[in-house]
Formats: C-alpha cells, structure tokens, sequence
C-alpha cells in the first residue's frame, strides 16, 4: 500500500525558504571542509610543525635551556608521555649499525635529538637520530613485541612510520611495516628500558609528545671515534689510520692496515696520493683530496650512502657543525703539537710540509674553545684551542668529513 502526503499551498510557501537555507549551509561547510583538505594535502607543510613541537606538552617549557636554537625547526626530542623525566634516546657509547634504542633520562645532549622527515606519503615520517644520521627501524623480527634500532640510512619499509596526533596531544608512531605501534617496555620507562613494537591500542605506553629543543651554548659536543694506534705497524701512516678510526666510528670494523694495504694509492704527488712507504720512516704525506677519495673508493665497495667530502680553507669553528651532527673530521695538524716543518712546496693549493700529522676531530669545549681529537698516537686527548687552530691554519687548512646526508 502506498502512503500519499499531501501539502497546502501554505505549507508549501514556507518551507521553500527553509529548503534554500539548508542548502545554502551544506555548501558552505562542503567548501570549508574542502579549503581545509587542500591546506593540509601538502606534507611539506605539516612536518616542520609537527617536528618543531606544535604537539608539545607544558614540559617543553622545561627543556629551554638556551636562548640559541638547537639546528633550527623540525628537531626535538621524542619524550615519553605521561614521564616528565624520559626521552627516547640512543646508547650513548655504541654507534654502530642496530644500536638499541632505549628509554633515557632528560639530557640535553645530540643522541637524544630526533628529526621526522616525510616519505614523501602524507602521514608518514622517517625518525632520523640528528647525531648519527642514522634512522628508527625494527629489528629482522617484525612480529609484535620484536626490538626496534638504529640502522644506517637506507630508507627501508621498516623504517618508515605513520604519525598519529591523540586527542592529548600526545603523538603515537606506527610501524609501516607491521602495523604495530611503537612502546615503552613495561609501564614505568627507566633509564635502559627498551623499546618494542606492539598491537595498536595507543594506551599510555605508546603515547608520545614532540617536544622543540633548544641547545645549551656551554654544552660540551663529544661523539665517540674510536682510536686504533699506528704504531708499530704504520709509524708514518698516520693519515690512512686516522681514516681508519673515522670509518670503524660508523661500524666498519677495520683493521689499522687495511686502509693502508689495500686501498691508499702511492706516488710522488702528495696530495692524491701517499708519498713513500707508511711502513716505515720513509713515508711522508697524503693530504685531504687523497683521504677522500681512498674514503671513497672503499665506501663505494661496500654501497655504502656514506660519503667523504673535502673541507678547503674554512676556519676551525667553521668544522663544529659537523661535530654537530655526529660526524667526525678529519684534519691536518702536527705530531705532538709541535711546529710545523719545512715546507717544501705547495701543491694544488695544498702545502707538503714535514711534521705533519692527522688526527680526527671528536668533540670541542664552547666554553674553553678546546678541542678532542682521536690521535692515532697519543689516544683520544683534548687539544688548546690557541695552539691547535694555528697548527691546523699553518697546514692548510683541509680537512675531509664522512657524511652520511650530503647537501
């Protein structure tokens, strides 16, 4: 049976204009709805305000200690919700590849600073440790409960991340991969926790804020190069074992010789190339462009992403940003501190003098200027500033820096 309704003329005149009205709304929150897609469909504009602590919580108040800031927007630290005293953070001793994550105590220190960077997918970030460079990923075991780590920079599935913002204004972080969500191990996060991937549920362990960091301008940059000693194998093949230490920092495990032995070339230049023999007192020098491309040529065997670049003529200050960032330099300076030797000639802008020594840059004192460097025969020391910015002036100013993130 069908059911008829009927309308007087008088129903009929007052509800047009209500019809219109209603029409008249829905189109203009259809619009709104629409202005507002188009203002967030471009990624590039919601990651410098997510990276940059717009999810921040009150305690970010806490963690401006400096007026200067710390390598401008889209750095900050990833603090664990709900505990005003825990950061995600790295092993602060072990920069290899599948360094632990772990759960730390506030510091305002380079391991514990994090950049999201956007896939290029709107909603999903790689999570870039900003002292090593090297990405949040899960480990081989992609099940739940399975550990995440640091890997080098290879862009993989499992290093890329949905970025969820909670109704808290805490942030959650799902795995691509697998699906699940990145927490705490256990309900109190301690110094050393780890951290692990488990079922989406979002609940208080899987709560994260963003919070913007501000870098102390007295903090002390130190980043752990290891220090093999050239003696007694290679008393004059400072420059190779010096390459050495900087290569094993980002997990290559090399022998002191191995740089020498098989991938150093030799000849009369100086600058590409080593002049006599670093097994003995015969050998000489090899100056920045023949470190880097020796770097080079063994990166490239490996497909590494990690590159050698050659710093020319920049002032010793000009080197912090890259201390900044996790990398270690290498520079030219002279054994033991002592004065430089005779120059002999300058060569493609470079000078070959005697006395010359290179040592890698680790670390250096705002406060005091000074500089630590890992000395393939005095150890990790630290150097005077005075002193150890007129020695690397005196030779030539050159340098060579393994990045892994080339601009």
């Amino acid at each position: 049976m069908k059911i008829r309704c009927a309308m007087s003329s008088k129903t009929k005149k007052s509800f047009f204009p209500l019809i219109q009205l209603f029409l008249c709304v829905a189109i203009a929150l259809f619009l709104t709805g629409l202005s507002a897609g188009f203002a967030h469909a471009d990624d590039s504009q919601q990651t410098p305000n997510l990276a940059a602590g717009s999810v921040a919580t009150a305690a970010s108040s806490n963690q401006a200690v400096s007026e200067v800031p710390y390598e401008g927007d889209g750095i900050f630290f990833i603090h664990i919700g709900y505990n005003a005293d825990a950061l995600v953070g790295m092993s602060a001793d072990n920069r290899v590849n599948n360094v632990p994550v772990v759960v730390c105590p506030k510091k305002n220190t380079n391991l514990r600073r994090f950049q999201l960077i956007s896939t290029g997918i709107r909603g999903e970030y790689f999570i870039k440790n900003v002292a090593t460079g090297r990405l949040m990923t899960v480990d081989t075991n992609t099940a739940s409960g399975s550990g995440v780590t640091m890997q080098t920079d290879n862009a993989w599935d499992s290093q890329k991340w949905a970025v969820t913002v909670n109704a808290d204004n805490t942030v959650s972080f799902t795995n691509i991969l697998t699906k699940t969500m990145l927490t705490v191990a256990g309900e109190a996060p301690i110094n050393g926790a780890a951290l692990y991937l488990n079922k989406a549920e979002a609940n208080s362990s899987q709560r994260f804020s963003l919070i913007a960091t501000k870098r102390n301008k007295n903090e002390k940059v130190q980043i752990n190069v290891p220090c093999k000693k050239q003696n007694p194998q290679l008393p004059t093949g400072c420059e190779s074992v010096a390459l050495v230490n900087a290569l094993n920092y980002w997990g290559f495990h090399l022998s002191k010789t191995s740089i020498a032995k098989k991938w150093m070339p030799y000849g009369r230049n100086g600058v590409y190339n080593f002049i006599g023999n670093p097994r003995n007192s015969s050998g000489w020098i090899i100056c920045a462009p023949g470190i880097a491309k020796t770097a080079n040529k063994f990166l490239k065997s490996k497909n590494s992403n990690i590159k050698a670049i050659v710093v020319k003529g920049k002032g010793i200050k000009k080197l912090r940003k890259y201390l900044d960032q996790g990398y270690p330099v290498i520079v030219w300076t002279t054994i033991g501190m002592g004065d430089p030797g005779r120059l002999v000639t300058y060569r493609s802008g470079y000078p070959l003098r005697y006395n010359n020594h290179a040592v890698v840059l680790s670390g250096y004192n705002p406060k005091t200027g000074a500089y630590k460097v890992s000395d393939s025969l005095r150890g990790k020391v630290w150097r005077n500033s005075k002193r150890f910015t007129y020695l690397y002036n005196k030779m030539g100013k050159q340098a060579v820096v393994l990045v892994d993130n080339v601009n």
